[in-house]
């Protein structure tokens, strides 16, 4: 999950070297619509698969895993729709809300470039899901890896003081339609070559008359996931949002940066979370209670873990980081420095701690 979000980490490092602060408040605007009216919103309802998937895998169903996952990537492409609509206002939106005008323009060229992005990453988010479910994460760190490090090229070709946001946003676009188109190519594979996937054939997601229906049954599941993940993510977005009525772009362009620093250890805590949820609904499935019970005391102690990493790393290279955002900029490195500290004694304990809950509870359905 972390290198999920890497691409956009990258888009900010590579706007921040062009060394304009309109600029780098503008893509924290542009990932502000972008993550409240697009990802957030599909991935949460994708999370309906890691119930449904992962107990018809435990109870042996493979076909009824099937019919969950077609129907929940057909529902995840209406509501694809739907947001790509709603992205197209996103200067309109900002100027409403009382944001800077030229920031909010830099913002809507992100978004109109990457927007046509939101299909293929909402897909491959129900994709990803049904893989974790089936025990194979590591073809999932494959392609993030490899999409990863493409995204770096595309930013390196696509990003200049002329192209600006927009040129960020085609290459997130372009990471995007990587990550599905690799995805489906895995599929393929293990249509032809089941015994080495070892996912069944049956398994596999088939469009038939049975993806229609019993949609009820997905969204009772899938809405709450929703409403649930984006109370959470939505949070730092807003106060994004807040910060922008400030008129201040120093103070934005650090806050933007420091977000994008927490979404990167959020996406740690969210993948422990996705985890959790696809061995607990395994484990319920065949009804192993008691490996389901272990599995949520091992997220316990693996979650403890990762919080005192992640708090010793970000103490020891505080400076590093706000000069890796903010070299060019030292008026936004006064505030960077300052932003560190609520992040490393607040939010991170309360977010892993959250997080092993949420995924137990998704895994229980």
């Amino acid at each position: 999950m972390v290198l999920n979000y890497i691409p956009q980490t990258i888009n900010v490092y590579f706007i921040s070297r062009l060394g304009d602060a309109d600029m780098l408040a503008g893509i924290g605007l542009a990932n502000l619509v972008f993550n409240i009216g697009g990802v957030s919103c599909g991935y949460g309802m994708n999370q309906a698969i890691e119930t449904l998937v992962s107990q018809s895998r435990g109870q042996g169903d493979h076909k009824l895993a099937s019919t969950s996952m077609a129907r929940g990537m057909i529902i995840a492409m209406a509501m694809s729709t739907v947001l790509f609509g709603l992205l197209q206002l996103t200067e309109v939106l900002l100027t409403l809300l009382g944001q800077d005008p030229v920031i909010a323009n830099h913002a809507m060229r992100y978004v109109n470039s990457a927007s046509i992005g939101i299909w293929p990453a909402i897909q491959y988010d129900c994709i990803m899901r049904f893989l974790l479910c089936y025990h194979h994460p590591h073809v999932c760190t494959w392609i993030y890896a490899i999409t990863s490090a493409l995204h770096v090229f595309w930013c390196y070709v696509l990003v200049n003081p002329v192209s600006g946001l927009a040129g960020a946003g085609s290459a997130m676009a372009l990471t995007y339609i990587t990550c599905w188109v690799l995805g489906i190519l895995y599929f393929v594979f293990a249509m032809i070559n089941p015994s080495i996937t070892a996912i069944p054939r049956d398994a596999l997601p088939r469009f038939t008359r049975a993806m229609f229906r019993g949609w009820w049954e997905y969204l009772k599941i899938g809405i709450p996931s929703m409403i649930t993940l984006c109370s959470e993510w939505w949070a730092y977005e807003i106060a994004t949002l807040i910060v922008g009525l400030l008129h201040d772009s120093n103070q934005l362009a650090a806050h933007v940066s420091i977000c994008n620093l927490f979404v990167v250890i959020f996406m740690l805590s969210y993948g422990l979370q996705t985890g959790l949820s696809a061995k607990v609904g395994s484990a319920v499935g065949a009804g192993e209670l008691q490996l389901a019970k272990l599995y949520c005391k091992a997220g316990v102690v693996i979650g403890g873990s990762m919080i005192t990493i992640v708090i010793l790393l970000l103490c020891i290279f505080r400076g590093s980081i706000v000069r890796l955002y903010a070299e060019k900029e030292p008026e936004v490195a006064v505030y960077e420095l300052f932003l560190v500290r609520p992040l490393l004694c607040i939010i991170i304990p309360f977010d892993f701690a959250q997080s092993c809950m949420q995924g137990v509870f998704k895994g229980l359905g």
